[in-house]
């Protein structure tokens, strides 16, 4: 069930944790730029929310990827071999950046 904008939050749910795991809620809400209230209510209603802990290097394969596709696309020079290589190790980085995500 999805809260529309005319929807009117007139409940409130009590939930006792301790003050670790409220920290911790805490913090992963602020990671995922939310706040406490609809990070839970995100967990609630979807079960999962996965967090890039450094998304800056995950953008940054994906750049060395598009420009080694670019290049490859553009150089008539370079072997199809040579365009092997440099795709597979631009994937190479993005998939370990991938790793755990």
């Amino acid at each position: 069930m999805k809260n529309t904008s005319n929807e009117k939050k007139d409940t409130v749910i009590n939930v006792r944790i301790s003050t670790d795991e409220k920290q911790k809620y805490i913090e992963e809400a602020k990671a995922c730029n939310m706040t406490l209230s609809n990070y839970v209510l995100h967990i609630l209603k979807n079960k999962k929310i996965t967090v890039i802990e450094d998304g800056s290097k995950i953008a940054q394969a994906m750049y060395d990827l598009n420009e080694s596709l670019k290049k490859c696309m553009n150089d008539t020079k370079i072997s199809v071999e040579e365009a092997r290589l440099s795709v597979a190790k631009s994937v190479s980085r993005l998939k370990t950046c991938m790793e755990g995500v």
